[in-house]
């Protein structure tokens, strides 16, 4: 999906894409083509947006860069460092979140160790965080499928085909679909503080700035200024 050009539908990759992506989205796939909501070009486009702004980046010998993985930093316990740990394994995820304007990075990222070099045991811990995985990927799929009914004069609002894409009026319907998913919505609810989190933080610097910059106190003399 990722290698897929964009707004352009391919009825194959679309097929067998029940058989590689979280069984949960193509459950709500199916339900929204049965109640007509949605076509299978808008779901597909929507695939592939979160395919392209997924990005994994795996290390396999963290000891020689610790805590730096391609251009991102995360952290990493000098304890790792010790002669006893055998193998570390870094698997670094980060999918951009796009809300009705702005972008926030979805960020996470999964350590896994062992004292032997036991195959087996690489193995199974390595496999322990796929699901964390695939819950960012579904949040993020789900929480693309509703912004893109508030995105105002976007080109997911005009027609394709005999379908058109739900807009904010219509938006109430699909998220009664959504509700109806207990599994969706705890992981939704997971992933949305972390998101919200970050808009508050932007919010509360642009704020602070504002006050500072119309504050008439000044923590600088005026004869150092000249």
């Amino acid at each position: 999906m990722q290698l897929c050009e964009k707004e352009k539908f391919y009825k194959d990759i679309f097929e067998n894409a029940s058989r590689h992506i979280p069984k949960i989205i193509w459950f709500q796939i199916e339900k929204l083509l049965h109640i007509k909501m949605l076509s299978k070009e808008h779901l597909f486009f929507i695939l592939v947006e979160i395919a392209k702004n997924t990005d994994i980046q795996i290390d396999f010998n963290p000891k020689d860069n610790a805590g730096i993985i391609g251009n991102r930093v995360y952290r990493f316990s000098s304890s790792l460092l010790s002669d006893e740990i055998k193998w570390i394994h870094v698997h670094d995820v980060e999918i951009k979140i796009k809300q009705i304007e702005n972008v926030y990075p979805l960020h996470k990222t999964f350590i896994t160790y062992g004292k032997t070099k036991s195959k087996k045991d690489m193995k199974e811990k390595d496999s322990k965080f796929m699901g964390e995985i695939n819950r960012m990927f579904i949040f993020a799929f789900v929480h693309e499928l509703i912004m893109r009914c508030y995105r105002i004069n976007d080109r997911f609002s005009k027609r394709d085909g005999n379908v058109k894409y739900i807009t904010s009026d219509e938006a109430p319907f699909l998220l009664e679909v959504l509700k109806l998913d207990e599994s969706l919505k705890r992981i939704y609810f997971e992933n949305i503080d972390y998101i919200l989190d970050q808009q508050r933080i932007e919010q509360e610097t642009m704020i602070d700035v504002k006050k500072s910059l119309k504050s008439k106190k000044s923590l600088i003399s005026k004869k150092r200024l000249k």
